[in-house]
């Protein structure tokens, strides 16, 4: 993320500005990500694929979308000759900066041990032109055994913005694109999540058994879940919901098909 004029990496609560009497107005905000309800149909169609039983062959989800900032392997970076890691595999993004995502780094590892840090002086920013890890100028790792400064803390939120000011961060880290990058294939846990979803549960001669299953925020819905049964001798494409799959092979142990049309 070169080239940016970001104001700072210290990110507060605006009342908390207030009560210190701050007067310098920042240059640049966080806006909070506005939740965005999505839908995910898996896996491809016309693509063949291979489950083990217990695992689900067709999903169907919609609700709002859980973006993250996701590490491929851990980032090491250098800090006051010290050696920290950053380690993931997600960061969940908390609010945009342009057209970055933010996510705050609450840990990073010293010497092969998990140290909190305090609120807003390390954060990840993915966007555009790539990944970055912001260091505050203010950075600094807390003395061993020292509370978790990031207890009690619920928001950096107040109203609809965060405040990002003061002054430039002292440090910016380019992490390479195959290490660090935007994930947005999930569906948060919430109120307004409903996912759908065929397991294979095994094969007895030429008969294969599925499990149907709905989930509402989370928790399953048992009155819509019931097993079904499926006759290979009749037919190796299956029908279920408006979904359509051929079945390549199907053991005790794994289950290859191809679909053809999603669940509805």
């Amino acid at each position: 993320m070169p080239n940016k004029n970001l104001a700072a990496v210290s990110v507060v609560v605006a009342s908390a500005l207030l009560a210190a009497g701050c007067a310098t107005q920042p240059s640049e905000q966080l806006t909070p990500l506005s939740p965005k309800n999505i839908t995910i149909k898996r896996p491809a169609l016309q693509n063949e694929t291979t489950v083990e039983i217990g695992q689900s062959i067709m999903f169907w989800a919609y609700g709002p979308a859980e973006t993250v900032i996701q590490l491929e392997r851990p980032y090491e970076f250098e800090h006051d000759e010290r050696s920290l890691s950053l380690i993931g595999p997600n960061f969940p993004a908390v609010a945009m900066l342009g057209n970055d995502y933010i996510a705050r780094v609450n840990y990073v590892s010293v010497d092969g041990e998990f140290t909190a840090i305090k609120p807003g002086e390390l954060l990840l920013s993915s966007g555009p032109e790539g990944c970055s890890l912001l260091v505050a100028n203010t950075f600094s790792l807390p003395e061993a055994g020292g509370a978790n400064p990031v207890d009690g803390i619920s928001s950096i939120f107040s109203g609809k913005r965060a405040i990002f000011g003061g002054t430039k961060p002292a440090q910016e880290h380019q992490i390479p694109t195959e290490v660090c990058g935007i994930d947005q294939s999930t569906i948060a846990d919430s109120e307004d999540s409903f996912r759908k979803e065929l397991v294979y549960l095994g094969r007895s001669g030429d008969t294969i058994q599925l499990s149907y299953r709905e989930f509402y925020n989370n928790m399953a819905r048992p009155a819509f879940s019931n097993n079904i049964q499926y006759d290979l001798g009749d037919s190796d494409v299956i029908g279920f919901q408006g979904a359509r799959f051929k079945v390549l092979s199907a053991t005790n142990t794994f289950f290859t098909y191809e679909v053809m049309k999603h669940l509805q």
